[in-house]
């Protein structure tokens, strides 16, 4: 962030607005796995350090959050850059009128009779 803030006039616009969307993505990326996989972790540690029980709530838990994992990593990457976002969610459906048709014509015509 320092070299883009001290850079801003070496750069465009866009590019220092892209990567301040990665950086915002990547720190998405980084706090995702740090909440869904190592919170369930350090609860099943130090409960009995406690003497909390949580019973079988805590292998619930920890079941949901590995198997969340894997969807709510990319959804929030997608989510958070533009280009992913415009892509995936506001997809329009083309119809036939606005599929692309490329028609090849010959230079060389020849009529036969």
């Amino acid at each position: 962030m320092s070299f883009l803030n001290s850079h801003g006039t070496a750069l465009s616009y866009r590019t220092v607005c892209l990567q301040r969307r990665m950086l915002h993505a990547l720190i998405i990326q980084t706090v995702i796995p740090t909440i869904v996989s190592f919170v369930p972790c350090f609860l099943a540690w130090l409960s009995p350090i406690f003497q909390i029980n949580f019973g079988r709530t805590i292998n619930l838990l920890g079941v949901i959050s590995v198997a969340v994992f894997p969807f709510s990593d990319p959804l929030a990457i997608i989510l958070c850059l533009p280009v992913l976002r415009n892509r995936f969610v506001y997809r329009r459906v083309k119809t036939r009128d606005q599929i692309p048709c490329v028609i090849y014509v010959s230079q060389n015509l020849t009529l036969s009779a």
